[in-house]
């Protein structure tokens, strides 16, 4: 797995390579399993780094420290192991850490790219033009000089102007006058929600085979190509091609118009919105509720007949695909330009594109000549890393001209592109990263490109510390710098060896440490052997919710006492630690928190869109309840912010070091060292009594979740009208353990149905439908192993060998994406006489990802590395033996199905609850 995280391509340390730094270079000793085993054995061969190793790290600038000798026991292997789990997440699955962090923002609010529906509306702002704009124009794409410059993309020498497209372009293919007819079929839509469409439907009918490689380059290859380093990116023209770009344009549209009409699939839009907040208008403490502007904005989240251009549901396989979707993941990269020459601070430039701040109407082209723009103003927006504002010019030809909408989409995924690449570029010789055709065809599609593993110092706590003066000393540590300030990952490892008072008397230290470097930004993993890495003390896999709880209670207990006999309980000066993070967690689920730590990730958007669907849920199935949501002050903050709403903490400013709060909170103005999301109120249809009810953003493993949960719900006991809370968590591809406490079992009468008056516990998750992770890995798959997916259907099995075994791959298949395009499979026959008459790389390319069987995908996945916790959804968890065990995954998941009670600190004895509906 390390060495898979090294590469930044999934892999196996293969014997070959382990022989050679065994045997011949001296580097690796290998020690076997010992026949006698105690309970600190390593019940698995190992191997550890010898003198030569030591000397060879040195001369290449890994810094170790004096002691030469390596132990080699249990503990150490836990806690070895969840680091690696953490960084080979943190470069596989970003997508699942990093959600929701593309967005289109424009002067009137902001749009998720993965998740279009999902919007937010700004205050008034005027409408504003900017200089140094992108221009979108249906006479050629222009980029401004300053982004030119910022960016070192423009190499003449490179992007020759007078490059014709190819004759096979004149003609689109069947799939993109699908594409075109999804198009038109949105053209009553406002602009920027129909460009936010067009963005998220081009990038999942690239990702699931609707568009491929060769539509891409019709699309694109009437546009000269610009260098970004040694890849091409972007497609623009200037006015020395606009009469080529016209013709051609006009005949593509023409030819597009000329398809069936039946073959347009045009129910993209004519769905009702899991958004949508029935019974009261979402009110935001702060700002006074404008009703008008309130029901503008429902409207956008929850009504799309304005969409529909008068269309009716059909009854094409399209229909099925409504879901949640992910997000596309976006880099952790450092602001400064030197360490990133793509991501630029474009804070500044926002708030002036908000605020309406007007500028002259002149822009400037790529060769520094100006251009007056055809239209006033047309439409600016934003896109989340690019550093400059982009403008659609003509924005009544953007609605009519198909192939201009498309084209303009098109940029916007390079631009994305662009701004998240690696300074690194790394090519592979199936489908190498320079060709901008192959935009989310690329070998690195799922490696995370702005995780660089050689910035964090991994070494021993003997290494980065003088240990001496210290009270502690960690199993585990990781640092790094994040925007000026020094992280620091300590993982404590429990081996099932050590008392709950040895726990807390660590926790202890580690708070003094924290409150004594407030400029440090801190995490303690606890972590505890639940089996998933068999042991002495534990071989096999079990649940340790039991344990959690009760070292959660010890700690709530603990204090200690001052001069005067005072009680200072350890929760309070840990919630006085605003730079420390205590989670704790059995080694199977860690690397979710660590993972989480490294790549600064922020759930905010995730959250806002699942408390909503609850209180919609409320007001749909209830038969006694009303409920309506008031954002807090500080969340509303952070929801009418784009960067602080979607990006991960790597790319914001602003930290508030004195804030009582802790993470994301630090970024607003607040007063309470616990914010809550907001609060849900309650109005009885019959006897109209009310209730309020806070909401916790949830961590299922964070001791400040148990701690605000527990003191909320002594609030109240003792506040008439107020409800224990409802804590929501984000959305998670597995089950995971949230801490509960023991004493919550004897509050409550626990039944089945759901009230206002319990705590409840909301643990979403994906699901194998619309879910974008899965479908990266499963694209990164059918390029990874083309040759396979090739055999399958030119032969029917992987190689002539499978096939005398005669394997059955089965009849799974995954769903399209929600807003993919040209989604029909066609059948393995059809599959089968196209692999007999094309090349393997032309074939793949084509293919559909719901074209290939699960149980494919499945077989290739067995030469990935063993033993991954974070594996794609499709494989089951390695240290679970039988299958009844294993956490069942649903096609569609439904935020019904993930309600609990706090009934017991087991998840698998929670209640699930369910609405008590008498209609």
């Amino acid at each position: 797995m390390l060495y898979s995280v090294v590469q930044h391509y999934p892999t196996r340390f293969f014997h070959p390579i382990l022989l050679k730094w065994t045997q011949y270079s001296g580097l690796l000793q290998k020690r076997k399993k010992p026949r006698t085993i105690t309970s600190t054995s390593v019940i698995r061969n190992v191997y550890i780094p010898t003198k030569i190793c030591r000397t060879f790290l040195n001369d290449n600038g890994f810094v170790l420290g004096d002691d030469p000798l390596v132990a080699v026991n249990s503990h150490n292997e836990q806690a070895i192991e969840v680091v690696v789990q953490s960084l080979y997440s943190a470069m596989f699955k970003a997508s699942a850490y990093v959600p929701y962090s593309t967005y289109l923002a424009s002067t009137t609010g902001y749009k998720l790219l993965m998740n279009p529906e999902m919007s937010v509306e700004f205050m008034d702002s005027d409408n504003t033009t900017q200089k140094n704009r992108i221009i979108l124009d249906p006479e050629g794409f222009r980029l401004p000089d300053t982004f030119i410059q910022k960016n070192q993309i423009w190499n003449p020498e490179v992007a020759l102007r007078n490059s014709k497209p190819a004759v096979s372009s004149s003609v689109p293919t069947y799939s993109l006058k699908r594409h075109f007819g999804f198009i038109r079929s949105i053209s009553t839509a406002p602009i920027d929600k129909q460009l936010s469409l067009i963005t998220t439907s081009t990038y999942m009918s690239l990702l699931d085979g609707g568009i491929d490689s060769n539509d891409l380059s019709i699309l694109g290859n009437n546009y000269p190509l610009l260098s970004i380093g040694n890849k091409d990116y972007l497609s623009i023209n200037d006015n020395k091609t606009s009469s080529l770009s016209s013709k051609f344009k006009n005949t593509v549209n023409e030819k597009a118009k000329g398809a069936e009409g039946g073959a347009i699939e045009s129910s993209y839009l004519d769905k009702e919105s899991e958004l949508k907040v029935s019974g009261s208008a979402i009110k935001e403490s702060g700002k006074p509720r404008d009703r008008k502007k309130q029901s503008e904005l429902n409207g956008f989240l929850n009504d799309s007949s304005e969409l529909s251009n008068g269309l009716k549901d059909s009854s094409s396989g399209r229909d099925a695909h409504v879901g949640r979707k992910g997000s596309k993941s976006v880099s952790r990269a450092d602001k400064s330009p030197k360490d990133n020459q793509f991501i630029n601070d474009s804070q500044a430039e926002l708030d002036k594109l908000l605020a309406g701040v007007d500028t002259n109407e002149n822009t400037v082209t790529p060769t520094g000549a100006k251009m007056v723009s055809k239209n006033k103003k047309g439409f600016i927006y934003r896109l989340s890393g690019v550093s400059s504002p982009i403008q659609i010019t003509n924005t009544k030809d953007f609605k009519k001209n198909s192939n201009y909408s498309a084209n303009s989409a098109l940029m916007n995924l390079k631009l994305i592109s662009a701004s998240a690449a690696s300074k690194k570029p790394v090519d592979a010789f199936r489908y190498p990263t320079a060709n901008p055709d192959n935009l989310l065809r690329n070998i690195n599609l799922i490696s995370n490109p702005a995780f660089e593993p050689a910035l964090l110092d991994t070494s021993s706590f003997k290494n980065q510390y003088k240990y001496q003066q210290y009270t502690f000393v960690a199993d585990e540590v990781v640092s790094f710098s994040r925007n000026g300030r020094r992280q620091e990952i300590f993982v404590e490892q429990d081996n099932r060896t050590e008392s709950n008072n040895t726990q807390i008397q660590k926790i202890l230290n580690y708070i003094s440490y924290a409150l004594e470097h407030p400029q440090r930004d801190i995490l303690l993993m606890i972590s505890i052997t639940d089996g998933s890495l068999s042991s002495p003390k534990v071989p096999k896999y079990t649940n340790i919710g039991r344990k959690l709880a009760s070292l959660s209670s010890k700690f709530l207990k603990s204090y200690l006492s001052d001069e005067n006999g005072e009680r200072i309980f350890l929760s309070q000066m840990y919630k006085q630690a605003n730079n420390l993070k205590i989670v704790l967690s059995g080694v199977s689920e860690s690397q979710i928190d660590l993972t989480q730590f490294l790549l600064g990730s922020n759930y905010s958007m995730d959250y806002y869109q699942t408390i909503k669907k609850y209180v919609t849920e409320i007001n749909k199935n209830s038969s006694q309840w009303n409920a309506s949501l008031e954002l807090s002050k500080e969340f509303s903050t952070i929801i009418h912010d784009p960067e602080l709403a979607t990006q991960p903490l790597d790319k914001l400013s602003g930290l508030n070091e004195n804030s009582p709060a802790k993470g994301l909170w630090r970024y607003t103005d607040t007063m309470y060292a616990s914010p809550i999301l907001g609060t849900i109120h309650y109005r009885n249809k019959l006897s109209r009594q009310r209730y309020n009810q806070p909401v916790i953003i949830g961590d299922e493993h964070s001791l400040d979740t148990v701690i605000q949960t527990l003191e909320l719900v002594n609030r109240a006991n003792a506040v008439k009208d107020t409800c224990p809370p409802v804590v929501v968590y984000p959305h998670r591809e597995r089950p995971v353990t949230a801490i509960t406490l023991n004493q919550y079992r004897d509050l409550y009468n626990w039944l089945p149905t759901w009230r206002p008056t319990i705590p409840v516990l909301i643990q979403p998750l994906t699901g194998l439908k619309d879910n974008l992770q899965l479908h990266k890995e499963l694209r990164w798959l059918t390029i990874q192993y083309d040759l396979d997916i090739y055999n399958y259907f030119k032969i029917g099995a992987i190689n002539k060998f499978a096939l005398k075994k005669h394997p059955d791959y089965g009849n799974e298949y995954v769903s399209m994406l929600k807003w993919s395009t040209n989604t029909k499979a066609r059948s393995y026959d059809e599959l089968h006489q196209l692999a007999l008459k094309m090349e393997k790389k032309e074939f793949v390319d084509q293919l559909k990802l719901n074209e290939i069987p699960l149980g494919l995908f499945r077989t290739v996945l067995e030469r990935w590395p063993k033993g991954i916790y974070d594996l794609p959804l499709i494989e089951k968890l390695p240290y679970i033996d039988l299958d009844r065990e294993q956490p069942i995954i649903l096609e569609e998941e439904s935020l019904l199905n993930h309600m609990y009670a706090p009934n017991s600190v087991i998840p698998s004895s929670r209640i699930q609850l369910q609405f008590h509906n008498d209609n």
